[in-house]
């Protein structure tokens, strides 16, 4: 594709010519290459977020060479079985780019936002930027790259909810909610400590309190929502409460 926005410096000694490219990122300080990766979830990686209820935390996996166990196979191509195996032995859940749960109702593998996340924008020199789920570049007549960081996020948020609603990762466990609840109830602690001694500060008492109650709202949703699920339809969701049963056994002679 042509060159747009053509840029000449001239020297007295030299002549250097820039191209500023629509369809390419440039490469500079704040906008350099990435690699692709993979994400992962573990069972502990939750959090609480107002508005959005119980969201999923991730984990990125890069592949680089020698960065979690990532090789270089014989074709010079980055390996990440190795990765992946770890991911699973530790009782992660990969999350598979094209698992067809990440198309969303009325979307198709051609336009769904989700479906194939590890996806790149060409940069200048045949190098390529990685982004994760939503991230969209514009680049300014000057070269530089302005990213959509605000829309990104709310996408970024998104997705995690579509990862827990959709199945490819278990629901929070009761011991999760129950350390995010003590967190919480930490927090209210701490402000009203604080706030006794400092009347004015009496607002974060209430906004510590707010999420305290949003979180026990949220939960008991959450659970209601499960047993008329398992009422209705007979069969049970996976349980929030798994827990594991010893085993009966003989002791040792």
């Amino acid at each position: 594709m042509p060159a747009q926005n053509m840029i000449t410096v001239s020297g007295a000694r030299r002549r250097v010519e820039s191209q500023v490219r629509e369809d390419l990122l440039p490469i500079t300080p704040k906008s350099k290459p990435t690699p692709p990766y993979f994400f992962a979830h573990y069972p502990n990686g939750w959090t609480f977020m107002e508005g959005h209820g119980f969201v999923p935390t991730l984990c990125k996996y890069p592949a680089i060479p020698g960065v979690n166990g990532a090789t270089l196979d014989s074709s010079g191509r980055v390996n990440l079985s190795r990765v992946k195996q770890a991911v699973a032995s530790g009782g992660g859940t990969v999350i598979d780019a094209r698992d067809p749960r990440l198309i969303r109702e009325g979307e198709t593998e051609e336009d769904a936002e989700f479906f194939d996340y590890v996806r790149f924008y060409p940069m200048v020199g045949g190098a390529r930027f990685y982004i994760e789920p939503g991230q969209v570049p514009t680049i300014t007549a000057r070269g530089t790259v302005i990213w959509n960081s605000k829309e990104a996020h709310a996408v970024n948020i998104e997705f995690r909810k579509h990862l827990a609603a959709s199945g490819i990762i278990r629901p929070i466990h009761n011991v999760e909610y129950l350390r995010l609840e003590d967190e919480a109830q930490s927090r209210v602690d701490r402000a009203r400590e604080t706030a006794g001694n400092r009347p004015e500060l009496a607002f974060k008492v209430e906004a510590a309190e707010k999420q305290l109650e949003a979180i026990r709202a949220e939960w008991a949703r959450l659970t209601e929502a499960d047993a008329t699920a398992a009422s209705t339809t007979g069969s049970a969701k996976p349980s929030r409460r798994r827990t594991l049963k010893p085993s009966r056994g003989k002791p040792d002679a």
